[in-house]
């Protein structure tokens, strides 16, 4: 464990995240990066599961849903996935020791495999009486671990003592 921590902590000493997070522009511009791509992200996936579950975009079909949003989804999990590093290294020595960080990226990375899923399977899931059952579970657990990234990361900073 602490050759691990001590790893973590000469990522963040490395002299290019060093130049970063001394820059505050170029902070500030990773953090807000970072947080419209999840905003991007999570609305995008959980306006497609709200059409797979019936509760929204009616007039449109779950392709036509899931097609607008798409390109959007890919360019949210883009953006959160390389400003999610770079803001990583930058606190990496708090971040690494924090639980809570940990249970956050498993349930982002589980929150974005299933959207992902309900994504690539929406157009199988065109029925006249809607979507199949099982695929409205999948899209409601989806919703849910959505809601579950938004809340573990609202707590990882409140442990770490991350500025």
């Amino acid at each position: 464990m602490h050759t691990y921590l001590r790893a973590c902590h000469d990522l963040q000493n490395y002299p290019t995240v060093v130049w970063f997070t001394n820059s505050i522009v170029t902070s500030l511009l990773i953090w807000m990066a970072h947080y419209v791509s999840v905003f991007l992200t999570i609305g995008s996936m959980v306006m497609i599961n709200l059409r797979v579950l019936g509760l929204a975009g009616k007039n449109q079909t779950v392709t036509q849903v899931a097609d607008f949003y798409a390109p959007w989804m890919w360019i949210g999990l883009t953006v959160l996935f390389f400003t999610g590093i770079l803001m990583l290294l930058g606190d990496s020595a708090l971040f690494c020791a924090n639980t809570v960080f940990g249970v956050n990226l498993l349930i982002t990375v589980l929150a974005a495999i299933s959207g992902v899923f309900v994504r690539k399977r929406a157009p199988s899931w065109e029925g006249p009486s809607g979507a199949p059952g099982g695929a409205k579970v999948i899209a409601g657990v989806s919703i849910f671990l959505w809601l579950g990234t938004i809340l573990s990361a609202v707590a990882v900073p409140a442990l770490s003592n991350v500025p």
